[in-house]
């Protein structure tokens, strides 16, 4: 119930800017040929728009919020929780191993070097160009 008046009281707050256009709207024939402060002049074609730049103006006036001064933003980070650093100890998994020194056998190793460079073969056929 709490958040749902909670979110309720914020919808209605944010849409708070829009009432005086939402208010033009609704009582544009009044606001037109009462309220309007250039109803003698029809070539500008007012019809109320001054009074709205009057309501907008004085809604501006009431609500001075222009924003938290960045100075003040500091003073209003509060940490609300705070969990200490946990303390994680791994088990040891060094143990009893020792350090093994792998050996090849000289056995497995084979080189075979030759001494004579293989030649290409020589071929009997003669080939002549034309």
């Amino acid at each position: 119930m709490k958040h749902t008046t909670l979110a309720i009281l914020f919808i209605i707050h944010s849409f708070k800017p829009i009432v005086p256009y939402v208010e033009y709207a609704f009582n544009y024939d009044y606001i037109s040929t009462v309220l309007c402060v250039n109803k003698e002049k029809p070539k500008l074609n007012c019809d109320g728009k001054c009074y709205l730049a009057k309501m907008l103006a004085e809604s501006e006036t009431n609500n001075p919020e222009k924003g938290i001064p960045v100075a003040q933003l500091d003073l209003l980070f509060i940490p609300l929780y705070f969990q200490e650093a946990l303390h994680v100890a791994f088990a040891n998994f060094q143990g009893n191993h020792e350090k093994k020194n792998f050996v090849i056998p000289n056995n497995e190793y084979s080189y075979s070097f030759s001494q004579h460079l293989l030649k290409p073969p020589i071929s009997d056929v003669t080939t002549t160009l034309v």
